[in-house]
């Protein structure tokens, strides 16, 4: 794992997405054991691999974990300021741009989900309608019409909610040494809601987690033997755990300590992430580090890519070759073209538009600042009168007669 920006981070995050498109392509097959993905995967721990509802509680603790990462290693309190900025645009320009997609397809015919995902895109939408939806609805409002948009943007209330959370829990709370009292709090409170609120729950893990690890990197120097000899023996354990966690109670359903089974294992796998050398190297790989890229352009574009292209090739070969054949068949082709399509946004609207976006508003609070840093307080004009007429008494009495 190489020094300031995590990659294992980032490669976690892109698989994670990855496995949200993996669930939604083995829709196409309404679930028909036969298929690729369940021939392959089922009743095994690789059924991960499909888990698109694991993989969005993995995002949620990524998040809680990147977005307090450089707070908590610098400790200044002009990132958040930064950061609260600029998390608005970060989340609703690019699924501005995203629903772009699908209001092409449907303008001119293109989506043939009629035999899938029954429900989706079936009403036509106006770009007005999306802009509303993308920058006033969408971050504002929970359940604001997923289902005419796509069902991949119920997350996006979630996440800008619990940045503006987690933003104002660490400009009051970040340094204050007692606030590990605080998690405990926090986590008794948020692990008791119910429905979607639940999720915040995962977020303050993430938090939580990034901090131990700040202070363990920041005083490493001091710790490094116990470091060195314990970090391997709890990553090779938390590996083990997991593993068999989530096979006996997300695959043979065993309800161990609660339903909510999978919160548990992602944490373990976060965790052996963060200090297992061998999950390390792989989560901070070229092919991973490119997944963690263009892991949101893959998260937002890859349905209506579905719902058009995957389904026509659907229709066309579902007669001719068995379910299992066909639905790797589907994989092999709708795959480039996912990640294809997400390079290009990624490129044109994260990294040139978002980033264009970052820098002036970073260039508006730099103005801000040196207008209110010019500015002369009252009592600063009051003194600085004073001084000037001191010194002008002072000339005086030094002009000889």
């Amino acid at each position: 794992m190489k020094e300031g920006r995590l990659y294992v981070i980032d490669g976690l995050r892109g698989w994670a997405a990855l496995i949200v498109y993996f669930f939604h392509l083995r829709g196409l097959f309404y679930l028909n054991d036969k298929n690729f993905f369940d021939q392959i995967f089922g009743k095994t721990p690789l059924q991960l691999l499909v888990d698109g509802e694991a993989a969005i509680f993995l995002f949620f603790i990524l998040s809680g974990f990147s977005l307090s990462y450089k707070f908590f290693m610098e400790k200044d309190n002009r990132y958040l300021q930064e950061a609260a900025q600029y998390r608005y645009f970060r989340l609703v320009v690019p699924v501005f741009f995203a629903l772009l997609l699908p209001y092409i397809l449907i303008k001119f015919n293109l989506m043939f989900n009629s035999q899938a995902y029954f429900g989706a895109y079936e009403k036509h939408f106006t770009v007005y309608e999306m802009f509303k939806y993308s920058f006033f609805e969408l971050p504002f409002k929970y359940g604001a019409s997923h289902a005419v948009f796509g069902p991949v943007f119920w997350t996006i209330y979630l996440e800008f909610t619990a940045s503006l959370i987690i933003f104002s829990l660490l400009a009051l709370f970040g340094k204050w040494n007692l606030r590990f009292l605080l998690y405990i709090l926090l986590i008794k409170l948020t692990y008791s809601m119910q429905a979607f609120a639940s999720f915040y729950f995962l977020f303050l893990v993430g938090v939580i987690i990034c901090d131990v690890f700040c202070l363990q990197k920041k005083y490493a120097n001091t710790t490094k033997r116990y470091v060195l000899k314990e970090k391997q023996m709890w990553g090779v354990l938390c590996l083990a755990l997991l593993i068999l966690y989530y096979y006996m109670t997300v695959i043979l359903g065993y309800k161990i300590f609660t339903h909510r089974s999978k919160y548990y294992f992602l944490m373990l796998l976060f965790i052996a992430s963060l200090y297992l050398p061998i999950l390390g190297d792989f989560f901070s790989s070229r092919l991973s580090r490119f997944l963690g890229r263009i892991s949101f352009a893959v998260y937002l574009i890859h349905f209506p890519i579905l719902c058009s292209f995957a389904c026509v090739i659907s229709n066309s070969i579902k007669h001719q070759y068995s379910l299992f054949i066909s639905s790797f068949i589907i994989l092999l082709v709708t795959t480039p073209v996912v990640l294809y399509v997400a390079y290009l946004f990624t490129v044109f609207i994260e990294e040139r538009l978002l980033i264009s976006i970052k820098s002036t508003l970073r260039n508006i609070g730099k103005s801000r600042n040196l207008v209110e840093a010019a500015k002369p307080t009252f009592y600063g004009a009051l003194f600085s009168k004073a001084n000037i007429e001191n010194k002008a008494a002072s000339m005086d009495t030094t002009i000889p007669n």
